[in-house]
């Protein structure tokens, strides 16, 4: 292309050219002239307030500029969008991206913070977990985080990792500051967490005795079990009179490491079996934090949750790859329908239910169908055979549920239950209570007697539809909590009293 035939194109010859250029501009990683960039003082002061102030007021009289905080690689990509109003997307990926964000905020480019934005947006949309962390992480070392916490970047990658679980991550890829700024930022949101409470306390200690050696790791790994154990563990003890067997010699030096965190981990979101056979005595926490937290669960008259952030108004999605061969979920994966004219046929939701929390479900029958099954189903891939997706959820292993004739089901029966068939427009709404392990449901708000007991521990939302039935599945809610203010116990004979019965 002839020079004059595009504007673009002649000013990207001018970029970081010494022939056209008369400012040379010095970054965080200048090491020798290699590093410095050139710029020309009429389009970048043109084009850039801040190299307005600098250059024609704090630095007039000096053709060289320093920027301490701003790295050579995002200082090209910021000197190409000043001079071009564009950004070669082939020069931004996750190891600059941040860095090219920050001097677009300091250079007050809000143009280039929106490119910058919008391709950071593109990448988290893939979720994979290794660039979510490393952006946190290079948000995290490169903003101040107090200033840049209301932020719409800080916020969104701050969610992205609330969805990640702790336990998924390697040690390794996980800074002090990334855990202080995660967990401190997140104690009192109300986005869902997707790691419990124990969960977080059993990565904190494991990340210090990891920073400590191997042996240490190895020895906390020993009395810190997983989620999906940590209730056989705590039975186990109780019924051996077997107490914790703790590997003190280590328990300064994790300390020194997790010190810091400890006060960042809500103790009254464990439960209180968890607490008292296995936290309380790895002398971790302070006498006063435990006592808190017993006197907490002793004066709540209900099943406290087990996980920081809130379940209210969290997204159920159908699982497309558990979903019947006749059936098919649209794109924000609320809505199931089938559109051929089969048997029951079933479909899975993606989210899985555990631990004690008190929830609550919607499904809308946005179009009438033969029959409809609504309940829960569980499985595992390895332990127990997959449901049979071209079958009913009502002859599926390991369900439990009510049908639109009236009648509700599990493993082992099915019984009449008192409620009307389901017809358009009608809202079925589930109640689940892992604490107590029982579900029950309404109708258009009627809700009905407790359908089942001893429900497994681990849950998926499921249904069954015939042919050209259409079913909605809404939001997540949870029922409105209160403290029980009827009576003021003596709290130490209760802490005693809730003791004893632990430990006999």
């Amino acid at each position: 292309m002839s020079r004059g035939e595009s504007l673009v194109e002649d000013l990207k010859v001018m970029l970081n050219n010494p022939r056209f250029s008369d400012v040379k501009i010095k970054c965080s990683d200048y090491k020798d002239n290699n590093d410095i960039l050139h710029g020309c003082r009429m389009i970048l002061a043109a084009r850039c307030e801040v190299f307005e102030e600098l250059l024609f007021n704090e630095m007039r009289e000096t053709d060289k500029i320093f920027f301490p905080e701003i790295s050579t690689v995002a200082m090209k990509v910021a000197l190409e969008f000043i001079y071009t109003g564009t950004v070669d997307e082939n020069n931004l990926n996750t190891t600059n991206v941040i860095d090219v964000y920050y001097a677009a905020n300091y250079l007050l480019l809000s143009a280039l913070e929106e490119v910058t934005f919008s391709f950071i947006e593109r990448i988290l949309s893939s979720n994979i977990k290794t660039s979510i962390v490393k952006l946190f992480s290079a948000m995290i070392t490169k903003f101040d985080v107090q200033e840049f916490k209301e932020s719409r970047l800080f916020q969104l990658l701050c969610k992205k990792m609330m969805k990640i679980p702790l336990g998924t991550l390697a040690f390794e890829e996980i800074s002090f500051d990334v855990l202080k700024v995660l967990l401190s930022q997140t104690l009192d949101q109300d986005e869902y967490f997707a790691t419990s409470e124990y969960g977080v306390f059993r990565y904190v200690v494991l990340w210090g005795a990891n920073k400590v050696s191997t042996q240490a790791l190895a020895a906390y790994v020993k009395i810190l079990p997983p989620d999906d154990s940590v209730e056989a563990f705590c039975d186990e003890r109780i019924q051996k009179n077997e107490e914790l067997i703790e590997e003190s010699k280590y328990r300064p030096q994790i300390l020194k490491q997790i010190d810091h965190l400890l006060p960042l981990i809500d103790l009254q979101l464990i439960n209180m079996k968890i607490l008292a056979l296995i936290i309380d005595p790895l002398k971790l926490h302070s006498v006063e934090c435990l006592i808190k937290a017993y006197r907490f669960h002793a004066i709540s008259n209900i099943p406290t949750k087990t996980t920081r952030g809130s379940l209210v108004n969290r997204k159920i999605t159908w699982d497309e790859t558990k979903c019947g061969p006749h059936l098919i979920v649209n794109d924000d994966g609320t809505i199931v329908q089938s559109l051929a004219r089969n048997n029951s046929q079933m479909a899975i939701a993606k989210q899985a239910f555990k631990g004690e929390d008190i929830l609550q479900w919607d499904i809308v029958i946005e179009k009438n169908t033969k029959y409809v099954a609504i309940g829960v189903i569980s499985y595992t891939e390895i332990e127990k055979p997959e449901p049979k997706l071209s079958k009913s959820l009502v002859w599926q292993p390991n369900c439990w549920c009510i049908s639109s004739d009236g009648s509700y089901h599990d493993l082992t029966s099915s019984r009449e239950y008192e409620l009307e068939a389901f017809e358009e427009g009608d809202t079925v709404t589930t109640h689940l209570d892992m604490s107590k392990r029982t579900l029950s449901f309404s109708i258009n708000g009627r809700k009905m007697e407790t359908a089942f007991r001893n429900i497994a521990d681990k849950v998926y939302p499921a249904i069954s539809l015939t042919s050209l039935g259409k079913l909605r599945i809404k939001s997540l809610s949870r029922p409105e909590e209160k403290l029980s203010t009827d009576f003021k116990p003596d709290y130490d004979d209760m802490l005693n009293a809730i003791l004893s019965r632990l430990l006999i």
